[in-house]
């Protein structure tokens, strides 16, 4: 991604009324410990690739930005190209520079597997606790996980939540160290 030279006060906008992509999302989660989204303001120097934004609904993450200024008393526009993190489609927005745009709060968490019970995964907590609402991932990954577990090997997954989403993404095998 190439940054343009220029200036948020190009954009009239100024620095120290924004804060980071970082910032904003520790304060909607001091303000709000359940929140699922937190905003942000979409000046090009805040908003990067790899971040997160909500798009039609979805968590996005970005993978491409491009910046526009606008004629006369009109402000910039950011063109965000961005995947979503559950189904890998690409979708495209448009935001105004001085807008806000929501972006969701993403949770990694890390669960051993007891049992694989049809489509749906019997998980268990690093607490003990059972966790069996998280389905088998299409594809390849869920097949080498079927088969894994079929030969008998205590296996390890990670999940991906966000938005009310929940999604299993790599796993390994328990004495192992490398996710697949």
């Amino acid at each position: 991604m190439s940054i343009p030279n220029f200036t948020m006060k190009n954009y009239g906008v100024d620095a120290e009324d924004i804060e980071s992509y970082e910032d904003a999302k520790v304060n909607a989660l001091k303000a709000n410990p359940s929140a699922k989204t937190f905003s942000v303001r979409a000046v090009a120097l805040r908003l990067r690739q790899d971040h997160h934004v909500v798009i039609k609904g979805r968590p996005m993450r970005i993978v491409d930005l491009s910046f526009s200024k606008c004629a006369c008393h009109r402000g910039g526009k950011i063109h965000i190209v961005a995947v979503d993190i559950f189904t890998y489609k690409k979708w495209e927005d448009i935001t105004p520079v001085k807008g806000f745009i929501d972006a969701p709060i993403i949770a990694e968490a890390e669960y051993t597997v007891l049992n694989i019970d049809g489509p749906i995964l019997n998980l268990l907590t690093d607490d003990g606790e059972p966790k069996d609402d998280v389905n088998v991932p299409h594809g390849k990954l869920g097949a080498s996980l079927l088969a894994d577990f079929a030969e008998g090997k205590d296996l390890r997954v990670k999940t991906l939540s966000a938005l009310d989403e929940e999604q299993v993404g790599p796993f390994r095998l328990n004495a192992g160290v490398k996710f697949c």
